[in-house]
């Protein structure tokens, strides 16, 4: 359980709690962009448009790259502060007699970035499975193939075998 550091060196300045929060509101900006591209991405999906499904893949790509450096900025300033790097969730009580409002409102307004990224992300994966599944059940059908059965069988019995033939070439 993460406590209250115990620092030896002097209280941050706030000069320098600025400077950290304002990473730290390039990492939500960033956040709050990629949480557009999976928005995106599923109205891509929803309306088979493959370019915006594309573009969408490309723009999270490119998002999460910038990311990881905002990232690693905000170790650099955080390490250089307090000499040592803790998860962010852990921050305000770590830090607490460190923090001014300023930096306490930037790690309120990521966490919440990050909350809802978490959820977008968790509709995006659903949604792709179910297209892809989808996808699979309507080539089966078109090549005249069984529908893929359970995965799964009732207790004590093995899982059926699945023969992994999708499309009949001899037709």
């Amino acid at each position: 359980m993460i406590t209250e550091l115990q620092f030896h060196a002097d209280a941050p300045t706030d000069a320098e709690l600025n400077e950290l929060a304002l990473a730290l509101h390039t990492e939500t900006r960033l956040l709050l962009d990629l949480t557009e591209a999976m928005q995106r991405q599923r109205q891509g999906v929803a309306t088979d448009d493959l370019a915006m499904v594309d573009d969408s893949v490309f723009a999270a790509n490119r998002i999460v790259r910038t990311l990881g450096e905002a990232r690693r900025r905000r170790r650099m300033l955080v390490e250089s502060i307090w000499h040592e790097e803790i998860p962010l969730q852990d921050w305000k009580r770590a830090y607490a007699r460190f923090m001014n409002t300023t930096l306490r409102d930037a790690v309120g307004r990521l966490q919440g970035a990050a909350d809802a990224l978490a959820r977008e992300i968790a509709i995006n994966r659903t949604v792709l499975q179910d297209a892809i599944a989808a996808g699979e059940g309507m080539i089966r059908a078109v090549a005249g193939a069984a529908p893929v059965p359970a995965t799964y069988a009732p207790a004590g019995q093995p899982a059926p075998a699945q023969s992994g033939v999708l499309v009949n070439r001899k037709v």
